[in-house]
């Protein structure tokens, strides 16, 4: 599967290791939604290729 392989060797490049999961994404958004004093911001959820 090449689309496998290729999915994976993208995630080794980042910082974290691995591709963002749909987990990683719902972090976030809870983040924005507990927090009270959170508004007007931008958050990647990139595994820190952005950084």
């Amino acid at each position: 599967m090449a689309w496998r392989t290729s999915h994976e060797s993208r995630g080794a490049t980042t910082p974290v290791g691995r591709i963002v999961t749909p987990e990683d994404i719902w972090q976030g958004v809870k983040f924005c939604l507990e927090c009270d004093y959170f508004n007007s911001r931008t958050i990647d959820v990139d595994g820190g290729v952005g950084f």
